[in-house]
């Protein structure tokens, strides 16, 4: 039995619990109540409705208040950001938003009676693809979210790579010191690979190639319709994605790259284009013995990875705490 099935297994035989799950991104808020890898409800909201994080957080307790939660007591909720490994906070300002999420698990938790878990959203996607999508039987499950930005996490067995963190959204595929046309980041630094893989990259590219404004996605559609401008903004954002993709095999040297968020409704064209980026010579170390394209795949969750492994996540931390907790209380007779 490989690891990632045994990973797969332990997480079947727990007791089957409804968990609020949450993905907050910078185009939509989704909510959604989930009992072993199984979404029952879901709501969603556009991030444009918002202008802080008290706004978004008092339309999130509404909107939940709307679900059937009577026996839910505890939430997992993905940010576009770091987290504070104490506190459960998110931290920093999330490049694609005007604000950031400052007490926002404190106020929902204490407005709706839960306990709420904060996770980078890049982390829950890849534990949601690991545990239920293309990843479950696989050791190693690299994640690539390409929407309004760009999400990278790792997983292998039981372990999270990098879990407090998960920003390899910021590894740079162009170095701003040799290169001073290099894309400027919403993150305040300049080369990093959102700044050329995301839907929010691709719309900006596209702009400057053709006056014309389109989000993300639009020109995922003008892609598939063979728009050149398109068609050259979409291959230059995958040669970008290869690189990271090379960067990710680097630090694994296996596992499988799952490739979700909006962009990649693209479907199969934008794989294909991928693969052949991949196949070009010098972008993989060691390409006698890694065909690293066939170990790129889409995912099969239809947008829900975030949220599944949200709910996962949130099982996990709520275990532990209980197991602290036991521990503390646990006095052995001598």
């Amino acid at each position: 039995m490989t690891i990632a099935s045994e990973r797969v297994r332990n997480y079947s035989a727990r007791p089957a619990r409804r968990i609020l799950a949450g993905d907050i991104g910078g185009t939509n808020l989704r909510l959604a109540v989930v009992k072993q890898g199984r979404v029952e409800e879901s709501v969603n909201v556009p991030m444009a409705e918002f202008s802080s994080s008290k706004a978004l957080a008092k339309r999130s307790a509404l909107e939940i208040s709307r679900l059937d939660v009577h026996d839910i007591v505890i939430g997992g909720i993905g940010f576009p950001c770091p987290i504070d490994g104490a506190s459960g906070e998110p931290l920093l300002s999330p490049p694609n938003l005007k604000f950031g999420f400052n007490g926002f698990i404190q106020a929902l938790s204490q407005a709706t009676g839960m306990k709420i878990f904060g996770f980078n959203d890049a982390r829950s996607a890849v534990m949601g693809e690991a545990m239920f999508g293309s990843g479950r039987t696989e050791e190693v499950v690299i994640w690539h979210g390409i929407g309004t930005g760009y999400g990278f996490a790792i997983v292998d067995g039981e372990r999270e790579i990098f879990p407090t963190a998960a920003e390899g959204g910021h590894f740079k595929v162009v170095n701003p010191i040799l290169d001073l046309s290099a894309r400027e980041c919403g993150c305040g630094a300049s080369g990093c690979v959102e700044a050329y893989v995301s839907g929010t990259a691709m719309a900006k590219q596209y702009f400057e190639l053709s006056g014309r404004k389109l989000t993300g996605e639009e020109v995922g559609a003008a892609f598939l319709s063979k728009d050149e401008i398109a068609v050259r903004v979409v291959h230059e954002a995958m040669a970008y994605l290869a690189m990271n993709i090379s960067t990710g095999h680097a630090l694994t040297l296996n596992g499988r790259h799952v490739l979700g968020g909006g962009v990649a409704q693209i479907g199969q064209p934008l794989l294909k284009t991928l693969k052949t980026m991949l196949r070009t010579p010098g972008v993989v170390s060691w390409p006698q013995q890694n065909d690293l394209a066939s170990k790129v795949f889409l995912t099969k969750l239809d947008g829900k990875a975030g949220l599944l492994g949200a709910a996962v996540l949130a099982e996990r931390e709520a275990d532990r705490i209980q197991a602290a907790m036991d521990f503390a209380l646990y006095d052995p007779v001598l």
